[in-house]
């Protein structure tokens, strides 16, 4: 039988490390940046990619999970490259939870609504610069219960939402999405684009390696303990 000794310095060190990482791995939070980036050329015709376009819309959407305390910061940036006419923005919508998801207490990111819109809505966009309809897991965020249509000539825009959140995320790898730009500044002239499809989730997605890495570290202590005190 082997002498059972004492834990030095360094060994404690490791194992109360590792105690604790293997307490906290199950409560990281889930994340993903950049959901998807489309390309759109008017009306509601987008593409995955830039490739052999002269003029579009770029709409971006980034959003950040914590799923421990179950809330949401997104983001939507939208630019114009080579329009004649780049219009104005007036509502925008995404379905992001599904499975009876919910969304609440909704609010506008400060610095982020450029617009000064007031409405912000669990609910989905219309093509006319509204908050419309019942839309489970859905936001949107419009120029009709107050503020103004933004324009898309002076370069990017972006609009952040936070919220809280029930349901899965992206369970079937895709997101209802809504947005549409007037014409004119009074939303007037008909729209320059009025988006409404379903867009499939690309970008970064939560870090696997530093899961792993976290885990191998925890174990690599867990062995330190068990190797020290086998008989």
């Amino acid at each position: 039988m082997r002498k059972l000794w004492p834990l030095n310095k360094a060994e404690i060190i490791t194992v109360i490390g590792s105690v604790v990482l293997l307490m906290t791995l199950g409560t990281i939070p889930a994340s993903a940046d950049t959901v998807s980036t489309i390309y759109c050329t008017g009306g509601n015709t987008c593409y995955s990619s830039n490739t052999g376009l002269t003029a579009y819309w770029t709409l971006k959407s980034d959003i950040s999970l914590n799923t421990t305390l179950q809330n949401f910061a997104y983001t939507l940036t939208v630019s114009e490259t080579g329009e004649t006419n780049p219009g104005y923005l007036q509502d925008f919508s995404g379905q992001y939870f599904f499975n009876n998801g919910q969304t609440s207490n909704l609010a506008w990111i400060a610095g982020e609504n450029p617009g000064g819109w007031a409405d912000l809505s669990s609910s989905k966009a219309g093509n006319s610069g509204t908050c419309q309809g019942n839309a489970t897991g859905a936001f949107c965020g419009s120029v009709d219960q107050g503020g103004s249509l933004v324009s898309l000539a002076s370069g990017p825009v972006t609009f952040g939402i936070t919220g809280s959140y029930t349901g899965t995320f992206l369970s079937n790898g895709t997101f209802n999405f809504q947005a549409a730009a007037a014409n004119n500044s009074d939303g007037s002239g008909g729209n320059a684009f009025a988006i409404s499809q379903p867009v499939g989730a690309g970008g970064s997605v939560p870090d696997g390696g530093m899961t792993l890495m976290l885990l191998g570290g925890a174990m690599f202590g867990v062995e330190t303990l068990r190797r020290k005190f086998r008989v």
